[in-house]
This record gives C-alpha cells, structure tokens and sequence, in this order.
C-alpha cells in the first residue's frame, strides 16, 4: 500500500509542479532537494487531499520535510 501511495504522490507533484519524476523519491526533501515553496506545497497538499479524499492537519504538515512523510501520513489518515 506505501508504495503505490508514493507513486500516486510522485504522480501528483509532477503534474502540479513539472518536476521531472526521475528526480524525486522518498528520501526527496520537499523545499531543498525539489524547491519547491510554500504555495507550491499548498497546490500540491490540495491535489493530494483531493486524489486521496482525506484531509490534512496544519499542525501535521507543518512537520513534513520530505516526499516519504506525505507518503507516510497519507497511510495514517487512510487507515
């Protein structure tokens, strides 16, 4: 299930962001390694919440540096 929910997340921040899939994996920190800022994570939290049906808590995404943790939350709200 964590895999195929990282492809579904890789997915989406590459059709929200352009960034090349190749240069993204879970250990991808979010602002640093993809620079991606502050509203380009809100475009993408978005997509994911609405991909997912779920939503997110600011104070949890607050905490998020990396591709891996939104993976990682998602299957802890899915569950």
């Amino acid at each position: 299930m964590y895999q195929e929910t990282l492809e579904r997340i890789v997915a989406t921040i590459v059709d929200e962001l352009g960034i090349d899939e190749k240069e993204i994996n879970e250990n991808s920190r979010i602002s640093s390694d993809l620079d991606v800022n502050s509203l380009e994570l809100l475009n993408v939290v978005m997509a994911i919440e609405e991909d997912f049906g779920i939503t997110f808590d600011e104070n949890k995404l607050r905490k998020i540096k990396t591709v891996g943790d939104i993976a990682n939350y998602v299957e802890e709200i899915k569950s």
